[in-house]
C-alpha cells in the first residue's frame, strides 16, 4: 500500500536545522517530543487514490513548492503565485485525516439529497432543453453509476 504524506514532504523540510534530516514532534498533552524524519512524518499508508496522490503532487504540491522555494530564497512571488501558495495551503489544512474523516462523515450523511438534488436538476434540463437531451441523459446514467458506487 502506498504511503501518503498529508504534510508534504518538501514543506516539511522548510523546519529541519541545516545539516539534520529530522524534526521534533511533539503529541498534545505529552512532555517529550519524537524525533523522526521528515520521510516519517504526516504520513499515513493507503490515504488517498494512487490517483488522488498524482493530483495532488501535480497540480498543487509542485507549483506550491516552486513557490516555497522562492520564499526560502527570499524573493517576491506576483499575484499568481501568491494565488498558487493559497491553493497549496488550503490544501494542506484540509487533506489531513481528520479533515477527510469529516468529508466521508458528511457524505454518508448527506450523499443521497445530494444526488436526489442532482437527478432532479438534471430531469428539469432534459424538459426545459430538449436538444440537449443526448448529454443529459449521459449525465443522468453516470449519475446512477456514480451513486451504486
Amino acid at each position: 500500500m502506498r504511503r501518503n504524506h498529508y504534510n508534504p514532504e518538501y514543506y516539511l523540510r522548510g523546519f529541519v536545522a541545516p545539516g539534520s534530516s529530522s524534526l521534533y514532534r511533539y503529541e498534545r498533552n505529552k512532555l517529550n517530543p519524537i524525533v523522526a524524519s521528515v520521510n516519517n512524518l504526516g504520513v499515513e499508508s493507503g490515504l488517498y487514490s494512487d490517483d488522488m496522490e498524482d493530483y495532488l503532487a501535480q497540480a498543487i504540491e509542485n507549483t506550491g513548492n516552486e513557490v516555497l522555494e522562492k520564499i526560502r530564497r527570499k524573493e517576491s512571488i506576483n499575484q499568481k503565485e501568491k494565488e498558487e501558495l493559497s491553493d497549496y495551503l488550503i490544501v494542506l489544512l484540509k487533506r489531513v485525516p481528520k479533515k477527510l474523516e469529516d468529508v466521508k462523515r458528511w457524505y454518508e450523511a448527506n450523499s443521497d439529497a445530494y444526488f436526489d438534488t442532482l437527478q432532479s436538476d438534471l430531469e428539469r434540463m432534459a424538459i426545459e432543453q430538449p436538444s440537449k437531451i443526448a448529454v443529459l441523459t449521459k449525465r443522468m446514467n453516470e449519475l446512477a453509476t456514480l451513486r451504486k458506487e
